[in-house]
């Protein structure tokens, strides 16, 4: 997990037209101060927001925002709640990592991958390039012919993520 790869996260709490006097933010029972990866700002008057940078699997857990609204002497109190659940990267490979054969002969490349999210789909390249119709886990080569040899690569994708695996390479012999 790359902090490159994470996501920048906004939660905001708005009163509309009252003014937000006092607001808390918690993650479980424990309040968030602006520091690290947390930044609480206040947008306006109405409106505060909570911003988490590089959010991982770490930020997993149930939040809440408390705060008090005040307008021409009338006090409110609110509280919303939510949660993050941050999905990782599947854990990929590749079956064979390197194959040898025979031309004629056919080769079966397995892409595996294990994640949080139950909504995999899979892309195969050779040399870069998309084979298309190619979606599933599996990537057959029947009857394989010189022009086989090259490079090919497993992409899976889920949730708004794509992960790449290393590339593979078949090569052919006769």
């Amino acid at each position: 997990w790359n902090a490159a790869d994470s996501i920048l996260v906004h939660f905001a709490v708005s009163s509309g037209v009252f003014s937000l006097d006092e607001v808390t933010w918690y993650k479980g029972s424990y309040p968030i101060t602006t520091g690290g990866r947390y930044t609480i700002t206040q947008v306006n008057t109405a409106q505060n927001r909570l911003t988490i940078s590089s959010s991982s699997a770490a930020d997993n857990a149930d939040y809440a925002v408390v705060y008090k609204t005040a307008n021409a002497g009338i006090v409110g109190y609110g509280i919303s709640t939510f949660s993050i659940k941050v999905l990782g990267p599947p854990d990929i490979s590749v079956t064979p990592a390197t194959a040898r054969v025979t031309e004629g002969s056919d080769v079966t490349f397995t892409c595996s991958a294990k994640a949080s999210s139950t909504v995999l789909t899979y892309r195969w390249d050779k040399n870069s390039v998309e084979i298309v119709g190619q979606t599933s886990p599996q990537l057959v080569i029947s009857n394989v012919v010189h022009e086989n040899a090259a490079d090919y690569k497993c992409t899976v994708s889920f949730t708004e993520s794509t992960w790449v695996c290393k590339l593979k390479e078949i090569f052919y012999s006769f």
